[in-house]
This record gives structure tokens, sequence and C-alpha cells, in this order.
């Protein structure tokens, strides 16, 4: 099956003011296939952002690539226009951030700020924003999408607030989402909830999803593989019960 995704040898570092470059991501490959789970494991420190980021072509300033290529449907990011980039990131690629009260515009309503993203991103009229808008709602929140729609962030729960942010992620109908640590802040109960979401959307709409995460509980079960960082290099990458099971590294 052709990957949707593919990382190879992909060098990142960060450079100082001073002109000092620190690595952060050291010759990482590896592939994501259609409507597939991949788990990025690692804790603090370990490049997992820094790799979220890079998918995207966003990283800061002094961030730099400084070799590889990330093929996304067989044409290397890296190389593309600008132009080309803004076609992608949001509509083919999307990105759930770890803090939706920072993600989030305190003063716009939830149904606002979902609509801005299609309007940005698609070819929509008002009406067809509104249907579109309505449809991912639903999908989320079948219970009370009206009330979410006219709801501003604080008014919300944290998994509330969480699914909003996928709401925004799935609006485009993407190929492949990534979720830098989407359930850091929730409690247990709220994160399995989350989870659900995940495996519902895969199994619905064949969306592959890169979960990052420090927590390796959270793939169980869930991601069809892991890929464990360690100090910006993977450590191991395999099918998810081989690797929390029968690791083959001590980091894991």
């Amino acid at each position: 099956m052709e990957s949707v995704l593919e990382v190879r040898n992909l060098r990142v570092a960060y450079v100082s003011r001073a002109g000092v470059a620190s690595s952060a991501l050291v010759d990482v490959s590896f592939d994501v296939r259609p409507g597939e789970i991949l788990g990025v494991l690692g804790e603090s420190g370990s490049g997992k952002s820094t790799l979220a980021a890079s998918l995207l072509c966003l990283l800061p300033a002094n961030g730099k690539i400084q070799q590889g290529s990330i093929l996304f449907e067989g044409r290397d990011v890296l190389q593309a226009e600008p132009r080309d980039l803004e076609s992608i990131r949001g509509r083919r690629i999307a990105l759930i951030n770890q803090e939706p009260l920072v993600a989030l515009h305190p003063t716009m309503r939830v149904g606002d700020q979902v609509s801005e993203v299609l309007a940005a991103h698609e070819y929509l009229d008002k009406k067809g924003r509104r249907e579109r808008l309505q449809q991912v709602l639903a999908g989320l929140f079948p219970a009370e999408t009206e009330r979410i729609a006219s709801s501003y962030p604080h008014q919300l729960s944290g998994g509330q607030r969480q699914r909003v942010l996928i709401a925004q992620a799935i609006a485009c109908d993407p190929c492949l989402v990534i979720a830098d640590e989407p359930t850091a802040s929730l409690d247990p109960t709220t994160q399995r909830e989350i989870l659900s979401v995940f495996e519902n959307l895969r199994r619905r709409f064949g969306v592959a999803i890169v979960l990052i995460t420090h927590n390796p509980s959270l793939l169980a079960g869930l991601a069809d593989r892991v890929l464990v960082l360690y100090a910006g290099s993977v450590a191991e990458i395999g099918p998810t019960e081989r690797v929390l099971s029968h690791s083959l590294h001590p980091y894991t």
C-alpha cells in the first residue's frame, strides 16, 4: 500500500544567536499509510514537537532542516513553494494542538472559528460553509450541536474544547491529521473519550493520524504502530504490541 507520508533521513537543528547549531532530530525516517494511526512516543525534549512542526514546515525562525525529505502524497513538501504549502496545510494535512485555550480565540464563538477554517481553505459560499459546519459539529457533538456552535471557548469543558480543535482539523476533510499531545491536559476519562474520537475518524473516513504523546498507555489498543523518539533519533519502530510489550531498545 502506498504511503500518504514518507519521511527520509530528516535532520533538524536549532541555531543560537551565536550561530551554534544544536541537533533536534537526527536521521529520522518513517512512513504513514492511509488510514493508519502511528503513535510517536517520547518524553519531553525527545523531538516530538519539532517533528510535528517539521512535517508542516512550521519550524520557528531558528529551526533549520539540514537534510532529508518529507514526501506527502509523493511530493516533497520541503521543496514546495509557499503558495503550494498553504494549499496543503489545513486542507490536506491538519494539526491538532495540545492546548485548546491557547489555540482557540477567546472572544470568537466556536461556530465562527470552525467556519474561519473553511473560509480559508475551501471554495464554499456562506450557505455551503454553514452546512459543512453543521455536519462537522454534529459528528462530534450530536446531542448539542447548536449550543456548542454558539458558545465561547471558556464556556466549554476541556474535553469539549479539544473536540472543537478536532472539528477545525477535520473541517476540510484532510487525509492526514497530526495530533500533538492532544490529551495532555485532560483527565483519564476524557482522554479515553478523545481517543475514541480518533478511532472513529480513522474507521469512518480513512484518515491517517500521527498521534504524538509521552504516555505509552494511550497508544495501546489504538495505534497500529509506534515510533519511539529518543534524543532526536528513532530508537525503534514497529507494531504497537511488540514495541510496548517486547521492546528492543532500553529507552523504550
